[in-house]
């Protein structure tokens, strides 16, 4: 029902990374890969998505993850290990691997970088455990 660009620069270097909708079904968020940045889409009534905001990203997103309250997004973010596998500048390849943490401001629509930031080397996936405190 509709079609649209994710990407804040247009066409041409950058790939997708991951999608995600937040566990109260208003949001949809896509990762780009080369661009570093997280798309906040709403989503509208009839299933349409309306463009909320874009937040920029230490390096490469790979996994995308919510609590299951809908309040904070974890970034799974890739490691290089050979940039040379990619057409992308060295610089556009950053990346040390590892996760990042946004808090959603579901008023705005959008991501705010709370400014935690944790070094995992060679991380390509993880899961969320929610505990009662």
């Amino acid at each position: 029902i509709q079609q649209m660009s994710n990407l804040r620069k247009g066409p041409g270097g950058s790939i997708g990374g991951d999608i995600t909708l937040s566990p109260d079904g208003r949001f949809l968020l896509a990762s780009n890969r080369g661009e570093n940045t997280v798309v906040v889409y709403r989503i509208c009534g009839d299933g349409r998505l309306e463009y909320s905001s874009y937040a920029e990203t230490d390096g490469w997103v790979r996994i995308l993850h919510f609590d299951s309250r809908s309040e904070y997004l974890f970034a799974g973010l890739e490691e290089f290990l050979d940039v040379g596998a990619y057409t992308f500048s060295e610089e556009r390849c950053r990346g040390d691997g590892g996760l990042q943490v946004f808090k959603l401001d579901e008023t705005a629509g959008a991501l705010l970088n709370t400014g935690i930031r944790e070094y995992i080397p060679r991380a390509y996936a993880f899961a969320i455990s929610e505990g009662e405190n």
